[in-house]
């Protein structure tokens, strides 16, 4: 699910459902980070949760779950990529020329 449909069910929550999400989100993520196992993975804490909440709100935080669950996961080798100079169709950087160099950080984000 895109972060657009997501963002679509939780306009459309009521108010009550939308507190309930972040409280039971923000609860979900706190048990993640406290987790002795750091390759968790999103959906096996959500199933943990005890309380049954709303159909909006479950269904919202399957969708940020879903989300969350993509890319590689910690320890995976990501895809190669190959990117072009500015200004030119050359490939000259790919993330397959690091690999046993030093390490290389990858951020993903929306700015949006």
């Amino acid at each position: 699910m895109q972060k657009a449909e997501r963002d679509a069910l939780i306009t459309q929550m009521t108010p009550e459902e939308r507190q309930d999400y972040f409280r039971i989100l923000q609860d979900w993520r706190a048990q993640r980070m406290a987790s002795a196992d750091p390759l968790i993975r999103a959906k096996q804490l959500f199933e943990q949760v005890t309380e049954t909440p709303a159909a909006a709100v479950h269904a919202a935080l399957m969708a940020t779950v879903e989300r969350d669950e993509m890319g590689p996961r910690v320890g995976e080798v990501p895809p190669d990529f190959a990117l072009a100079q500015l200004g030119s169709k050359d490939r000259i950087v790919t993330l397959s020329g690091f690999r046993g160099q030093q390490p290389v950080a990858l951020i993903f984000g929306s700015y949006t």
